[in-house]
């Protein structure tokens, strides 16, 4: 009988866009901090160039890849996460103040769920 994995997803904060370097350095200090090695970032359309969105994606991924030494950056779509964390009865009292970023974290940990469902 082969093993079964359990994946637990917990995020870890929610770091405020003030620019792409701000970014980085928020970033790269969670790395450093928490010896991270891995960067899972989510990508709309199926990791194909469809919009607008997609390409900022795709851009700020390699900007990380040519920055972060040590740490693999990878995208991995990101499609219905953003649902799928209004949808989650588990956390519809933190919904109910989005404006702490509480969406944005429950679907980047969807993302990462479904990287290491898929990959791990």
């Amino acid at each position: 009988m082969g093993e079964i994995e359990n994946h637990i997803v917990v995020p870890y904060g929610l770091i405020e866009n003030k620019g792409r370097d701000f970014v980085f350095r928020e970033i790269n200090s969670i790395c450093a901090e928490e010896r991270i090695d891995k960067i899972i970032i989510g990508m709309p359309s199926h990791g194909e160039i469809r919009s607008k969105q997609a390409e900022l994606t795709k851009d700020f991924a390699q900007f990380l890849k040519s920055r972060i030494e040590d740490v693999e950056v990878l995208v991995f779509d990101e499609s219905f996460t953003s649902k799928i964390a209004d949808q989650d009865m588990r956390y519809k009292d933190l919904m109910k103040d989005k404006k702490k970023g509480w969406r944005d974290m429950l679907a980047a940990a969807e993302i990462l769920r479904g990287y290491m469902d898929k990959n791990l």
